[in-house]
């Protein structure tokens, strides 16, 4: 069984992230591999210092290859290449090529559960805890947590419990062979934890300070990026300009331009990190945004192999007509599913729900998880792709299977993750624009929220997904159960209230101030009209009733002018 945990955490303030990817690998003590542009991985500096400083005296007669083995077997470093190609595969080639996200490869650690219960489901042994990264444009951090069971006889109650509670399990952990430096400052992570909570450490504390340590190079970067933005756009719009002319040589030489500007921004951000750790408050942007420290998660559990008194079922089909009950229990996370009507289980698991296209597997959703199960065919067909695999890599058997079965889950996991990620920006652009609206008073106020919500639209439409199934049909289902064309479309009605609002809101001042034009036209023609009449008028009475005339058409404007006033100072309760 594996067990995937996906989160989204909040950097702050939109970022690019084939730039902060630099910044991260010259700066973060626990990147292992980043992925290049071509999706080939690419060892970080705290991993070729880690191989110049331990690896290399503890192995003195290594040669390339043992290097290379130990990058890609021991390390997990396969897993960068094989998410990259999925990438293409469930995402639309278009949006892939706009390079608005990347991924890297963070340091992996093993755990030892404290509980006896669920020390003895993990065999007695320290399990390694794989993390990747994903990094996306618009300011959002993806993580993904992969805990691989292997060799492990689990019963029903076992998976959901261990599916449910890992986050907050109480744990032992340490990091794998990696930097004494660093490892020593992943124990006392864990000894404050100890000490100022009073418990062990969970699983959940880890992540949050991987986190931790990948934030302040995002803003870091970002507010670097934030005083040559001007000559940036600039330097698009030109770099833009020259490809519509066709100008190669003049587009090559704003290119080395802006890349000069870029690689400059690089270096001051990671000065600005040189030191102790960066205080966020420090160099974080004035930006309202979620706080980062609030994830939203969802579990995938991947079941490789179900078997009953060693009995292997031969396809999706048999497994849902003899364990329907048991993989609904799995998927909701149903202790009591023994006591679920046939109706409950059927509506979220059943041959119709299922989003795999083929008979070997079997994929279903709910709104906080997800399932994969395989099957005795499935088995066959991984055996046999990873025979191939193995004489055409000369990889070991072992790693060419687990690769191979990586690469059939992959292609169910990561539409999820974008799906999360999409579901994070929605709910973030939605925290923001709530904490404004508290403090909007004027139109230009309302302005920037339409304009900030229309960004929040862009933003969710430009994640494309693949027309090809599986990967639309996990998207139609996906989008139903996180709820998020819901979302889209309630932030739209706000967007149209506050527009509404917005145009009541003018329609108001230009009333009054058309009323103020016509108050002050008319004054002035009294005291033209006034004057000449008392020039030439010798009766003090009519020179009395113009001036009062004149006082009350005064009166009137100054009424007006304060209506005025009240009415661009008013609080306005938006949403």
């Amino acid at each position: 069984m594996d067990l995937v945990l996906l989160w989204a955490f909040d950097v702050g303030a939109p970022i690019e992230a084939e730039y902060v990817l630099n910044v991260l690998d010259k700066t973060h003590p626990y990147v292992e591999a980043i992925m290049d542009p071509h999706g080939e991985p690419e060892p970080s500096c705290a991993l070729m210092k880690y191989l110049r400083e331990v690896w290399r005296k503890n192995h003195p007669n290594a040669s390339d290859s043992d290097v290379m083995q130990y990058l890609f077997r021991d390390r997990e470093h396969f897993m960068v290449p094989l998410l990259h190609a999925n990438d293409k595969g469930v995402l639309d080639p278009e949006f892939v090529a706009s390079r608005v996200f990347t991924r890297i490869k963070l340091c992996s650690f093993i755990i030892k559960f404290y509980d006896n219960r669920f020390r003895e489901l993990s065999g007695n042994r320290r399990i390694k805890v794989e993390v990747y990264g994903l990094l996306y444009d618009a300011g959002v951090i993806s993580i993904m947590v992969w805990i691989p069971f292997r060799d492990v006889n689990m019963r029903v109650e076992d998976v959901i419990d261990i599916a449910g509670k890992i986050e907050e399990l109480p744990i032992d952990a340490e990091l794998v062979e990696w930097l004494p430096e660093v490892k020593k400052s992943f124990r006392d992570f864990l000894n404050l934890i100890r000490n100022a909570m009073g418990r062990p450490p969970h699983l959940m504390d880890i992540i949050e300070f991987y986190v931790s340590y990948l934030v302040p190079p995002c803003l870091a970067w970002r507010k670097c990026y934030e005083k040559y933005v001007g000559r940036i756009k600039k330097l698009r719009e030109k770099i833009l300009n020259a490809e519509v002319r066709g100008d190669t040589k003049e587009r090559e030489r704003l290119n080395e331009r802006l890349n000069a500007i870029m690689e400059k921004i690089v270096d001051e951000a990671c000065e600005l990190l040189v030191g102790e750790r960066v205080d966020r408050a420090r160099i974080a942007p004035q930006r309202a945004r979620t706080p980062y420290k609030l994830p939203h998660g969802f579990t995938i559990i991947c079941i490789r192999d179900i078997a009953a008194n060693g009995y292997r079922y031969k396809n999706i089909t048999e497994i849902i007509k003899r364990h329907a009950s048991e993989l609904y229990g799995i998927l909701a996370g149903a202790e009591l599913w023994r006591l679920e009507r046939p109706q409950i289980v059927s509506a979220d698991v059943s041959i119709e729900r299922n989003l795999c296209p083929r008979e070997e597997e079997g994929f279903f959703l709910c709104s906080a998880r997800g399932l994969w199960v395989g099957s005795e065919q499935e088995r066959q067909l991984v055996v046999s792709r990873a025979v191939r695999l193995s004489k055409e890599k000369g990889l070991p058997q072992d790693l060419a299977t687990e690769i191979v079965y990586r690469d059939d889950e992959l292609t169910y996991i990561l539409p999820v993750e974008f799906l999360l990620l999409q579901k994070f920006l929605l709910a973030t652009y939605d925290w923001q624009i709530r904490q404004k609206a508290k403090f909007a008073t004027k139109p230009s106020d309302i302005a920037v929220l339409v304009d900030e919500l229309r960004e929040a639209s862009e933003v969710y439409h430009v994640v494309k997904f693949a027309k090809a199934e599986p990967c639309r049909s996990i998207v139609e289902e996906g989008k139903k159960e996180m709820e998020l064309v819901e979302l889209h479309d309630a932030l739209m009605e706000k967007r149209e209230l506050l527009m509404d609002k917005l145009r009541s809101m003018y329609e108001e001042v230009r009333d009054i101030l058309d009323r103020v034009l016509a108050a002050l036209f008319g004054l002035l023609g009294v005291l033209s009209v006034g004057s000449l009449v008392i020039e030439l008028a010798e009766h003090p009475h009519l020179v009395l009733l113009i001036i009062s005339i004149i006082l009350l058409s005064l009166s009137i404007l100054g009424i007006l002018l304060w209506s005025l006033m009240r009415l661009l100072t008013r609080r306005w309760r938006l949403l």
